[in-house]
């Protein structure tokens, strides 16, 4: 009888938290997100335990979330670096980096015309403002300027995704 009972409630237990309905927030896998402070340590593993990997120095630096234990974010960079970080660390807003070595041209959308306002270098950091995924370009703010980049060009965004 005893056996059955416990049966029951870890099945019960694990019915709650595959459902979502224990309190956990699901989100989909993979996700970007931003680095909210201007000096986040990297882990090797998921948790304090695990040795600092590399440390973050800018705010709002792009990272992809590619796995979660816990409170622990398992991240990718534009270069390719995966290290973990405490989830109270990102934020969900969203920015771009440039990652073409030839950088990216900042364009002003007029209708259907675009026209080139700004040269962007490769490493330029500029918030993601909106981005449809039946367009190749995104809306952004870079410092005062505004206008559209190409998504080939920018770390930040899925192709098949859409931004408001």
């Amino acid at each position: 009888m005893k056996t059955n009972y416990w049966l029951k409630t870890l099945f019960f237990i694990f019915f709650l938290s595959v459902s979502g309905y224990a309190g956990a927030k699901v989100s989909a896998l993979p996700r970007f997100a931003s680095v909210k402070s201007s000096t986040v340590n990297v882990r090797s593993g998921p948790g304090v335990r695990y040795p600092i990997s590399f440390i973050y120095k800018q705010k709002n630096t792009v990272v992809e979330i590619i796995a979660e234990f816990d409170v622990w974010l398992k991240i990718r960079d534009s270069s390719g670096d995966i290290g973990w970080v405490n989830g109270n660390m990102l934020s969900s807003r969203r920015y771009f980096e440039v990652t073409a070595d030839s950088g990216a041209v900042l364009y002003e959308r007029e209708g259907e015309v675009l026209n080139p306002i700004a040269n962007l270098e490769k490493g330029v950091v500029g918030k993601l403002v909106s981005c449809s995924f039946r367009l190749d370009y995104c809306n952004v703010k870079v410092d005062k300027f505004e206008g559209v980049v190409m998504k080939r060009d920018i770390f930040g965004v899925y192709e098949y995704e859409t931004v408001k």
